[in-house]
């Protein structure tokens, strides 16, 4: 496979992750066939050193996908944090002036601290919640829109079969049953369409959502990279 037919394919594959991601991506493996090449190595047998797009890019979805698993390196990092508080545990066991600095430390600025932090995520839940219903009042609108078109559509067809009916006013009532029936067919459709347009928009959401986390958790793990 030639360079191009493989990157292709690779974006192609992986189009489902936020943009700023596949171009990371794709640049490590433009070098890859860089360093290939500067060997002497033919398009051909990068390729087919690398594997099957298809395999890349599935393996680069799963691990973004999925939970955050740590590296050997992260796991040693965070046993040596570990093994640093128990030794600050330990220096505070032995020395009592520090017990008691911490202590107060505790009592009196803890307190203040605490308030600061609780008053700011209760900001914060504010405005995401807030931003959270400015982002989901289009698909409310259009549910709502949806239901209520359906709803009429409903009563004009009973309003048709159904003479005596009383759920309409008197000047829709006097229409010919044939011509509820077409208003009907009307209604239910709009609102059928404007009910899926809102479950698409529902759909665009949840992948920008999913795209922002892989976004988060791929800079997460290149800064990590960055500092091993």
């Amino acid at each position: 496979m030639r360079e191009k037919e493989f990157l292709d394919l690779l974006r192609h594959y992986l189009r489902e992750m936020p943009e700023p991601v596949i171009m990371d991506i794709m640049a490590d493996y433009e070098e890859h066939f860089a360093v290939g090449k500067s060997k002497g190595k033919s398009e051909e047998e990068i390729s087919e050193e690398l594997g099957s797009p298809r395999v890349v890019a599935d393996e680069f979805l799963k691990n973004e996908s999925g939970g955050l698993k740590l590296t050997r390196r992260e796991r040693q990092d965070e046993d040596f944090e570990k093994s640093k508080f128990e030794e600050i545990i330990d220096l505070m066991k032995e020395n009592k002036n520090i017990s008691i600095v911490v202590l107060l430390l505790l009592v009196f600025v803890l307190p203040t601290i605490l308030g600061m932090g609780v008053g700011l995520i209760g900001g914060l839940i504010g405005f995401v919640a807030g931003l959270a219903s400015l982002m989901i009042l289009p698909a409310i609108i259009s549910f709502t829109a949806g239901i209520a078109l359906m709803g009429a559509g409903v009563v004009f067809v009973l309003s048709a079969v159904l003479p005596g009916f009383s759920g309409m006013s008197v000047v829709i009532s006097s229409l010919n049953p044939l011509t509820k029936i077409f208003a009907a067919v009307a209604m239910v459709s709009f609102g059928l369409i404007i009910f899926g347009l809102g479950i698409e928009y529902i759909k665009f959401l949840i992948r920008q959502i999913k795209k922002l986390y892989i976004f988060i958790r791929w800079e997460i793990n290149k800064e990590r990279r960055s500092t091993i």
